[in-house]
């Protein structure tokens, strides 16, 4: 079973406000749709929704236009902004569990946690193949480390980085 729910953020994620001066007019409004704590948001597709486990999906991501997205590296996740039960947004953090050397989509692997906020809940229930969502650019806090030979040991939820670890060392020949 493949499935991670990376560390989270509390409470809903603010907008920002577009400051526009001109002579000694100033005028604020929201900028939809941004959140300061997602890095390079963008917006991709839902181009596949696969059932991996009871309450266990992967989601196959990709740009709307079929241009590729960042390169990232085994260990990666990219920030997911989803609604939460109160109406605002949230900011939740995902694995990378595709294949890294696929340039035009990224997957996820999702867990629904009933007791989450709505993140989880909605990705797993209410996501459809072709919806929209926003997402930030791949980051890498857990980096595999360059090593003659590997142990890996992880389990549930935590096996989601872990699996791109195993084929890179692999390739690797560790």
């Amino acid at each position: 079973m493949m499935a991670v729910r990376g560390p989270t953020r509390s409470g809903p994620v603010t907008s920002l406000k577009l400051v526009t001066i001109d002579g000694d007019s100033i005028q604020r409004e929201d900028v939809p749709g941004h959140h300061p704590g997602v890095q390079s948001k963008d917006s991709v597709r839902v181009a596949a929704k696969d059932v991996l486990a009871d309450g266990v999906v992967a989601i196959t991501l990709v740009r709307p236009d079929g241009d590729r997205l960042p390169d990232w590296t085994p260990g990666s996740h990219i920030d997911v902004v989803v609604p939460d039960s109160g109406g605002s947004s949230l900011v939740r953090q995902y694995s990378l569990c595709g294949d890294r050397w696929d340039a035009h989509s990224y997957r996820i692997a999702v867990l629904r946690e009933p007791q989450s906020r709505g993140g989880s809940q909605y990705l797993v229930d209410e996501l459809a193949v072709g919806d929209l969502i926003s997402i930030g650019t791949p980051r890498n806090h857990f980096k595999l480390s360059p090593a003659r030979r590997f142990q890996f040991i992880a389990g549930g939820i935590g096996i989601t980085p872990i699996m791109t670890m195993i084929d890179a060392a692999d390739v690797d020949g560790a």
